[in-house]
């Protein structure tokens, strides 16, 4: 099977890198778009890349404008099934973003295959109009061997704060919790620039080459986020035994997101001197890493069944009632993004999600890896 990926490069720590690593260890072809600019629609490059390609693999978020569209619309044409990864942010868009959703809702008549890396993910997609199924993240940098490392002998607490988000993954919380807590060692990555320097409890690294080495480190993840698909950090955390409290409710975690309750819990955790061991076999359960490779493999090789003559015609047929359905994909008039003060009270966590502040236009750019 030959997989073509577009919408994220292959930068080492996207979705698509870490999906596109594991699906190449279990003999798939893989290919990524050049990294900019992305080729047309009408291209020769692209013409080669749908005579290539048995599956197209999209990870995208804010939509702009239908140029993404037009060439997965040409794929459709070629037969091409196209899988659509979502990891949480872009449901964010999607429910609140116009274009955006109109995108997403204009490859399901292309009848592409929509996988989410949570169930409530595939709640809030259901929500606008998009079908999707859930398939397990994938992540390499689990610690699933028979000896987990023990917890440290200092009890410190691992944040993940990058600079232009750090509103959405709750910054104001952490700050308060460094207050007061000053016993307390807090590590911060991803921000490079708040002023740490009159902290003696804190260790703000940045981003980090050795993520494993700073777990070790670390005995529990805070991550008061406002919104969340299913967090590699957090699955990492939990298979080295550590614990983690989130705003979100994941097996074999703690769930909390305001400093009082987060406070609370951290003062009993720093009585424990065992592994969080039931955390860590829900993540040997669900996401070993060969495992959940193999079942997105399995996946997309299911897309593949109806044999190359079949999904020829259903493509140019999905094709073509796209077209009927949508002219405005073949506009070339450029959607403006929202300013966060555009964006409805429903849709604060996207405000956040963008780093908007009022006042402030937003970017499209995601800025940095996810964690």
């Amino acid at each position: 099977m030959r997989v073509h990926f577009v919408g994220e490069n292959d930068d080492g720590v996207s979705p698509s890198t870490h999906n596109a690593r594991a699906l190449g260890s279990l003999g798939v072809d893989v290919r990524f778009d050049p990294p900019s600019p992305p080729v047309g629609w009408r291209s020769r490059e692209w013409e080669q890349t749908c005579r290539w390609a048995d599956v197209i693999h999209v990870v995208t978020y804010s939509q702009c404008n239908w140029m993404l569209l037009r060439r997965l619309w040409r794929a459709g044409m070629h037969g091409l099934p196209i899988v659509r990864y979502w990891v949480g942010s872009d449901c964010l868009w999607a429910r609140h973003h116009a274009p955006s959703r109109r995108f997403a809702q204009a490859l399901g008549h292309l009848g592409t295959l929509n996988l989410a890396v949570a169930d409530h993910l595939v709640e809030e997609l259901a929500q606008v109009g998009v079908q999707a199924a859930t398939t397990p993240v994938i992540t390499p940098n689990l610690m699933l061997g028979p000896c987990p490392p023990p917890l440290p002998d200092d009890f410190a607490v691992l944040c993940y704060l990058p600079t232009r988000r750090r509103a959405f993954y709750g910054g104001q919380v952490i700050d308060r919790l460094i207050e007061r807590m000053p016993d307390v060692r807090f590590i911060i990555l991803a921000d490079a620039e708040t002023d740490y320097s009159g902290r003696e409890n804190v260790e703000s690294p940045g981003y980090v080459e050795d993520l494993a080495a700073t777990i070790r480190r670390a005995t529990v993840h805070v991550r008061p986020t406002c919104h969340d698909g299913m967090p590699r950090l957090v699955l990492e955390m939990l298979s080295f035994g550590r614990y983690v409290i989130a705003s979100h409710p994941y097996p074999g975690c703690h769930q909390a997101a305001q400093p009082e309750e987060v406070e609370r819990i951290l003062r009993r955790l720093r009585r424990l001197t065992q592994l969080n061991l039931s955390g860590r076999e829900w993540v040997r359960q669900h996401f070993e890493t060969a495992k959940a490779a193999g079942l997105l493999r399995d996946q997309m090789q299911r897309c593949l069944e109806p044999g190359e003559t079949e999904l020829r015609r259903a493509g140019r047929r999905q094709a073509a009632t796209l077209l009927s359905r949508c002219p405005w994909m073949l506009s070339r008039r450029c959607e403006p993004l929202p300013t966060p003060q555009d964006l409805p009270k429903e849709a604060a966590a996207l405000r956040l999600a963008l780093g908007g502040e009022p006042g402030l236009a937003v970017s499209s750019a995601e800025g940095g890896p996810r964690r």
